[in-house]
């Protein structure tokens, strides 16, 4: 049976110069969140930590601290929070076919976009990006990709047929970051596409469960161990991860902090190099 393989793409900024000689410790902080199989999650700059379900948006400062509760009762069930800087987030909302935007207090800021409107069957995922008020938009039914402006100023950018100019199946995440858009497929690996829609490179690993999207080093955690490799896809180091994160489904990195999700907790922790 294949091993169940969590991949996690994140800058570990000096740590590959220090494989040969040095050691890594993980350190825990004092604080976790409960999160049960239903609801999903979301991590901003500030280390705020939002979980929700349904249409129920709960927010925790960065020390566990919950802060309030806000229902988004317009917005319908929720599949994706994404932060945009730590003043904004667009919510998705799948079964309602909306995007809105919300400030950190999850106030509404202006009316939602019906993607039906965008010439979009059916939308499935979503991801913001660091251009001023546009968000990337995947209609899974044409296997269509919409670079969108929300300004309304005619910057629109559509990629089409991606099952077939890439190999895409299902597209499982997407996320931008340093003007290059990610996406992830279970079966086919991980694509990197710059902002015009143009396959920069392709990470053919398979039977992957999640990722986090971030620069330069790809990371698989496997067997309890974090596996980096380079863009080229050599193995750099391994690093092991504590017994408790044996089973860890998702994996978000702020800063020099890591969010670590397990069966029904997240938790914090911060790679030292000894």
């Amino acid at each position: 049976m294949l091993h169940r393989i969590l991949i996690t793409i994140f800058v570990l900024k000096g740590l590959i110069s220090f494989s040969q000689t040095k050691s890594f410790e993980w350190k825990k902080y004092p604080v976790s969140y409960q999160i049960d199989s239903l609801s999903d999650w979301q991590v901003d700059v500030l280390e705020n930590i939002f979980i929700f379900q349904k249409n129920i948006i709960n927010k925790y400062d960065s020390v566990g601290v919950f802060k309030f509760s806000e229902s988004q009762k317009k917005i319908g069930k929720i599949a994706e929070l994404s932060p945009i800087n730590a003043m904004k987030f667009w919510v998705f909302s799948e079964e309602q076919q909306l995007i809105c935007s919300l400030d950190n207090t999850l106030t509404n800021l202006s009316d939602c976009i019906e993607l039906g409107d965008l010439d979009c069957e059916y939308v499935t995922k979503i991801a913001a990006s660091s251009q001023p008020n546009k968000v990337w938009i995947f209609d899974q039914v044409n296997y269509n990709l919409l670079f969108y402006s929300i300004s309304g100023t005619n910057q629109n950018q559509r990629i089409t047929n991606l099952n077939q100019t890439l190999g895409l199946n299902q597209l499982e995440k997407m996320e931008e970051f340093e003007n290059r858009l990610f996406l992830f497929d279970k079966e086919k690996g991980v694509y990197v596409l710059d902002i015009y829609g143009t396959l920069i490179q392709h990470f053919p690993i398979e039977n992957a469960t999640s990722l986090l999207l971030d620069s330069k080093f790809i990371a698989i955690n496997h067997e309890n161990k974090l596996k980096i490799f380079n863009y080229q896809g050599v193995n750099l180091l391994e690093i092991d991860l504590p017994e408790e994160l044996k089973n860890v489904q998702e994996i978000k990195k702020v800063g020099d902090d890591y969010f670590f999700r397990g069966n029904n907790q997240l938790f914090k922790y911060r790679l030292v190099l000894n």
